[in-house]
């Protein structure tokens, strides 16, 4: 776990987030949209209530995580989502991301359960320009918990 005593001023010159796949870590990002968790509403009409719709819970959406800003480790990263994406194999996994602060110190852990990915793009290359090109990876979740 994270020291207590780290600060928001340490957290925002050196953080970033680790894939993990199978224990082994893949990747590092920079920024991180985490899956929404929202439950769809089923709305229930009553003869003669006129004032309001009852609402019940329903199912979960579906939920979705997008990694952006990445660096990843070429042959087993590129295996897993070239072997979904491109040929198909289609192989839902455990994911744990850790937002990982100053010397690899652990702030955060979250477990996705059954996820793939769905998209990967990557920024235009240009010859002209000093910008990196950045990686974005789309993965659809399972079950997200956070320890």
């Amino acid at each position: 776990m994270a020291p207590k005593t780290q600060t928001k001023k340490d957290l925002a010159r050196a953080y970033h987030f680790l894939l993990l796949l199978d224990g082994e870590s893949l990747a590092a990002f920079t920024e991180i949209q985490l899956p929404e968790i929202e439950i769809e509403l089923e709305t229930v009409k009553e003869g003669g209530l006129n004032t309001y719709v009852h609402q019940l819970p329903g199912m979960r959406k579906a939920s979705t995580m997008i990694l952006s800003h990445g660096i990843a480790k070429k042959d087993i990263f590129d295996t897993w989502v070239n072997d979904y994406l491109v040929k198909g194999k289609f192989k839902r996994k455990a994911v744990t991301l850790m937002l990982v602060g100053l010397s690899n110190a652990e702030i955060h852990t979250y477990y996705i359960e059954n996820a793939f990915p769905y998209k990967w793009s990557a920024a235009p290359l240009n010859s002209s320009s000093s910008t990196i090109a950045i990686q974005t990876l789309y993965l659809a979740c399972g079950e997200v918990t956070k320890d």
